[in-house]
């Protein structure tokens, strides 16, 4: 997102928002999906003056911006690592991500124990696996790519190499 003390991209920062797939959304788009209403652009008059119903599309036209720019300022960010606050609160929809592609919907399990045990479905020995700091432990609810999900599936505690998933705020 491109800004600097007297501007901001308002398709960028509704893209960063999840509202939109495309940061070039032009303002009619960005107004039906921020604020669920139509919009139409202003178009200046063919005499080539300005008159009292131009400058009151403008009106409208600048209330728009402003309007999304205060919707859009009070949502979360979408497509980000958790923020550490974010972390510690249990039930927060979550998305899991792989190679920065939403695979499951989650929610985060807060708190727990620091571990979990898992049984190995072909030996049937248990295993704890460490929930460290930089982890976080999820309860999914919604399986959005399941070829993705299998290295979840086959997850090895043993093994070194393993897939890495990250978790986002809820798209």
């Amino acid at each position: 997102m491109k800004s600097n003390s007297s501007h901001i991209e308002l398709g960028q920062y509704a893209k960063l928002k999840g509202l939109v797939s495309h940061g070039s959304a032009p303002l009619q788009t960005l107004v039906g999906a921020v604020l669920e209403k139509s919009f139409v652009p202003p178009v200046f008059p063919l005499s080539g003056y300005w008159n009292l119903e131009y400058t009151t599309q403008l009106h409208h036209h600048i209330e728009a911006i402003w309007q999304v720019y205060l919707s859009l300022s009070q949502q979360e960010s979408v497509g980000l690592p958790l923020a550490p606050y974010q972390k510690n609160c249990n039930g927060l929809l979550v998305t899991l991500c792989h190679s920065n592609k939403p695979v499951a919907e989650a929610v985060l399990v807060w708190p727990h124990d620091k571990f979990i045990q898992a049984v190995d479905d072909d030996t049937g020995s248990l295993w704890q696996i460490n929930i460290t700091a930089s982890h976080s432990l999820i309860k999914l609810t919604c399986i959005l790519v399941p070829g993705y999900v299998h290295a979840i599936d086959n997850f090895n505690p043993m093994n070194t190499k393993r897939e890495m998933f990250t978790v986002h705020p809820y798209i």
